[in-house]
C-alpha cells in the first residue's frame, strides 16, 4: 500500500468523526446555508469541520506541498503534479431529513490520471479503497472513544455481475431539474434492457461504493458538481474490472459533465451508446452541458 493511500485513509478516518458527532442535529445547530453561487448547494457545519480535519491530516503529512482541490475551501496551489480531490461530505442534502446516505471521498491524481481512490461510509461503517494495479479493497470500521478505526482485515471488492436485467441495479443522481429531467427520464425509459431496478441515494461519491460492495452494477452521474464527485471512485471501479467513462469513452477528467459506470466490462459499450443518444450531440435536446446548464 502506497504512503499516499495510507494518508488518504487516515484523513478520511479523521474527517468522519464530525460526521458521526454532528449528524442528526437541527439545521440551526449546523449553521446550514445555501451556497447560491453554486446553484443552491447546501453547506453545513459537518461539511466544513470534516474538511478541516481531512486537510489537517494531508497538510501534516510529507505530501503537504501537493495541490489540493477541496469542495468547501476550493483550490490550494502546491508544487508538483499531484492533486488531492477532497469531498468531505457528499450527500449533504440528506442531512436535513436525517437520511444516513452520505459519504466522504478522496481521489489523488498524478497529473495524468487518478492513482488513488478512497471512500468512507460512516453509517455502514466501512471504507473502500484502491490504487492502480493493486486491486480494490474494503475494510470494516469501528467507532470508539470519539475516533474511527479500521477494525478488520482488508477484503477484496468483488463485483456482483448478474446475467439478467431484472437482477441488476442502477444508481442514478437524485437531482431532477430543468437541465436534467427530460434527458434522464428518456435514459431511464431505455434502461430496462440493462437493469430493471433503479435507486437514487443523493450522493455521487457513494455510487462506486455501492458497486464495490455488490449493491449495484450500473451508475449514471449527470449532476457532477466537481471532479471531487468522481475522483474518489474512478480507481475503485477500475480495479474491480469495471469502468467509469465520459461520453467519449475515456476515463473522466476535471470539467467532465457526465459519466456512466458499470462493473461488467461487457456492458459498458452498449450502455455508453445508449447514454450518448440522450446526452451527446446527436440528442434531440443537443449536447448536454451539465446540470447547471
Amino acid at each position: 500500500m502506497s504512503e499516499r493511500l495510507l494518508v488518504a485513509q487516515k484523513a478520511l478516518l479523521a474527517g468522519a468523526v464530525p460526521v458521526k458527532q454532528f449528524f442528526g442535529r437541527s439545521m440551526a445547530e449546523l449553521s446550514a446555508k445555501f451556497k447560491f453561487k453554486n446553484e443552491g448547494g447546501l453547506q453545513t457545519l459537518i461539511d466544513i469541520t470534516a474538511e478541516k480535519e481531512i486537510l489537517s491530516v494531508i497538510r501534516s503529512s510529507r505530501f503537504k506541498d501537493d495541490n489540493i482541490a477541496a469542495e468547501e475551501s476550493g483550490a490550494s496551489k502546491g508544487t508538483g503534479n499531484y492533486t488531492w480531490y477532497v469531498d468531505p461530505l457528499d450527500g449533504t442534502r440528506n442531512v436535513p431529513i436525517n437520511l444516513p446516505m452520505s459519504v466522504l471521498g478522496i481521489g489523488v491524481s498524478d497529473g495524468n490520471q487518478v492513482i488513488v481512490s478512497a471512500i468512507l461510509n460512516p453509517f455502514d461503517m466501512e471504507m473502500a479503497y484502491a490504487e492502480r494495479g493493486e486491486g480494490a479493497w474494503w475494510v470494516p470500521l469501528s467507532f470508539e472513544n470519539d475516533k474511527f478505526y479500521i477494525s478488520g482485515d482488508p477484503k477484496q471488492a468483488v463485483p456482483s455481475i448478474p446475467d439478467k436485467p431484472k437482477q441488476r441495479y442502477a444508481w442514478v443522481d437524485a437531482i431532477f431539474n430543468e437541465h436534467t429531467a427530460e434527458r434522464k427520464a428518456a435514459w431511464l425509459r431505455d434502461l430496462p434492457q440493462f437493469a430493471m431496478n433503479i435507486r437514487a441515494g443523493g450522493s455521487n461519491v457513494d455510487k462506486p461504493m455501492k458497486l464495490a460492495r455488490g449493491k449495484g452494477q450500473i451508475q449514471l452521474t449527470d449532476c457532477v458538481g466537481g471532479f471531487h464527485d468522481l475522483a474518489p471512485g474512478i480507481v475503485i471501479l477500475g480495479e474491480m474490472g469495471g469502468r467509469m467513462v465520459d461520453l467519449d469513452g475515456n476515463e473522466p477528467k476535471p470539467d467532465c459533465k457526465i459519466v456512466v459506470g458499470c462493473v461488467d466490462p461487457n456492458l459498458i459499450g452498449p450502455l455508453l451508446e445508449m447514454t450518448r443518444r440522450h446526452y451527446g450531440p446527436e440528442s434531440p435536446l443537443g449536447a448536454y452541458r451539465g446540470h447547471r446548464g
